[in-house]
């Protein structure tokens, strides 16, 4: 769950751009998905085999025609994301709803793009149309988006920057440096990154220290372009603590089963449901 959210959190800042294909693209799902379910369970062993123990989540996603992403429901929680698109594609508008309450609506974020389909601006809003918190992108001639600033606003809409980002990309366009900076202005950390020929990340470096977190860590992958392994090395280059995956899949290629070990043990199971328009 803890992985889950933090990729999903990284994604709602920082990872919504106008050239992305579709959802499914990004969740590297393949085929017409429509309706996806997810099922997360601490692993345990018993009697030699690796079994499900307690559920831990349950997500319920549904995609559009185009691939794109129309709700995701959190079902133990209540929480409930709704997205909007343009004629083209693009993100314009997501509600978050907490069906436990009455009204549901938490929040409201909406999206604004250049004539190049760009991500310049999100802003949310709290239930009563109150500006609570704005994004701004740059972008450089590539289209890169070089830079990320996050502000936040008080009741009486009075702007504070909260923290930014700048990026760095290679010529291929990979993303390969990333500055965070606090509301001060003050470096807090960097992060650089390698990819292999196909794009995908298989080293990154950070000097985050604040949760002394290791600071390198290195990705493999399968063909389908699913993480097979992830080590974490301190920074004297030893090894530290090493993820690996396991899958099973469908016929369409993409993983129902996936189990998580941390240093050969069994951590974590996820299971899909995945139903196809076609």
């Amino acid at each position: 769950m803890k992985h889950i959210l933090i990729t999903l959190i990284t994604f709602c800042l920082f990872g919504c751009s106008g050239d992305k294909k579709n959802s499914l693209n990004d969740l590297n799902l393949k085929g017409d998905v429509r309706i996806l379910s997810e099922f997360g369970y601490k692993a345990v062993i018993k009697f030699g085999e690796i079994e499900k123990d307690s559920l831990q989540y349950r997500l319920l996603s549904d995609f559009d025609e185009n691939g794109n992403i129309v709700s995701e429901n959190w079902i133990d929680s209540g929480i409930r994301d709704i997205y909007k698109y343009d004629s083209i594609g693009k993100l314009i508008e997501q509600d978050n709803h907490n069906e436990l309450k009455t009204p549901s609506l938490s929040s409201k974020k909406k999206f604004i793009y250049d004539k190049n389909n760009n991500l310049i601006e999100k802003n949310t809003y709290l239930p009563d149309g109150f500006l609570f918190e704005k994004i701004i992108y740059d972008y450089d001639k590539n289209d890169n988006n070089i830079e990320s600033k996050c502000y936040k606003y008080d009741f009486e809409g009075k702007e504070v920057i909260q923290f930014m980002f700048k990026h760095k990309y290679d010529k291929k366009g990979n993303k390969i440096e990333s500055i965070h900076y606090d509301n001060l202005g003050n470096k807090e950390y960097t992060e650089t990154y390698k990819y292999d020929e196909k794009g995908l990340i298989i080293e990154e470096v950070s000097d985050f220290l604040k949760d002394k977190l290791p600071p390198k860590k290195l990705y493999t992958y399968d063909n389908k372009k699913n993480i097979l392994n992830i080590k974490h090395y301190n920074s004297k280059e030893v090894l530290v603590d090493e993820e690996t995956y396991k899958y099973k899949f469908d016929k369409k290629g993409n993983w129902i089963i996936k189990i998580h070990f941390i240093n050969a043990r069994p951590d974590f199971i996820e299971e899909r449901k995945i139903s196809y328009g076609n």
